[in-house]
């Protein structure tokens, strides 16, 4: 796979996606090596997953891994968002009732259909050839999942799934660390621990099922839990000049803090754990950029 057969499409994936012309430098010192590396190791990586906090660039790496792996390997790649797996507003506002209200808000594991993820999953690497295989689409400027009329679909066989999402690959906590609240919404919303306890085995159960069958995980790590909060709300920004201020499921900056809150608990987990046992960590700088990386797949590509 050389470098030289992919330099143009990466020009247009930079411009498409408005990322700045520095990223070509990013793209080819950081993930050139992981997208070498997984056509190395195509025989036993068959579902990698991508874990990072809102705004650290989750999609956008596993857009770029896709391209390279297509272009460049002429390999078969589909990337999934494990947000396009959230439950309807219609079952999370039932859930919500059955359980507790903050489950209304996406985000948290339990918010998520996972037996349907682990089931697309798995058509897409075990089907027989030629299957048409429909991918979820969530639109967040409306809260909700898009009508599966518009569902874009992929035929097999796959070669790759990237499977990407905040709490990819999270490990649940200890029943001690749920006793206190991490934040103000918890300590209101939440003083007798329902919902985190909810959350948390939510995430023992079906979620353990999933990460189960991947191969592999990379982490984007965070600097901070503030950097989180300003990336996130870049990423708002670019929604409501995507979709118009005005959308039900669009946020002002004050509701992306407090939504934020939602995420902070296992956020903290995973850039307190996660790093010593991920694949591969990509050390974020406040920049966005790459400081380092980790884990036992750098020693094999950088």
């Amino acid at each position: 796979m050389r470098w030289q057969k992919v330099e143009s499409s990466l020009a247009t994936f930079i411009s498409d996606h408005g990322l700045p012309d520095q990223f070509q430098l990013l793209a080819k010192r950081w993930y050139w090596p992981l997208a070498r590396h997984l056509v190395d190791n195509q025989s036993s990586i068959h579902l990698l997953g991508i874990n990072g906090a809102q705004g650290t660039g989750k999609s956008t790496l596993a857009s770029l891994l896709k391209l390279f792996l297509e272009v460049g390997a002429g390999l078969n790649v589909v990337a999934l968002s494990l947000d396009d797996f959230y439950r309807t507003r219609e079952e999370r506002h039932t859930l919500a009732n059955r359980v507790h209200p903050m489950l209304e808000v996406r985000g948290v594991p339990g918010t998520h259909d996972i037996q349907f993820a682990v089931a697309t999953v798995t058509r897409l690497l075990h089907d027989k050839p030629e299957t048409v295989v429909s991918l979820p689409v969530f639109d967040k400027s409306i809260d909700d999942r898009v009508t599966d009329l518009i569902w874009p679909a992929v035929t097999t066989p796959v070669d790759l799934v990237i499977f990407e999402g905040w709490c990819v690959g999270s490990k649940p906590e200890d029943d001690i660390a749920l006793r206190l609240p991490v934040n103000a919404l918890e300590a209101e919303l939440d003083a007798k621990q329902v919902w985190r306890n909810y959350v948390n085995e939510q995430l023992a159960s079906d979620y353990q099922t999933l990460f189960a069958l991947m191969n592999g995980l990379v982490m984007l790590k965070a600097p901070s839990m503030g950097a989180v909060q300003e990336w996130r709300w870049l990423q708002e920004k670019k929604l409501i000049d995507l979709k118009g201020a005005g959308r039900s499921g669009v946020m002002s900056q004050k509701q992306v803090k407090q939504f934020i809150q939602y995420y902070e608990r296992l956020t903290r987990h995973n850039l307190s754990e996660m790093p010593s046992r991920a694949d591969l960590v990509y050390h974020l700088g406040s920049d966005h950029g790459i400081n380092n990386a980790t884990g036992k797949w750098s020693e094999r590509t950088f």
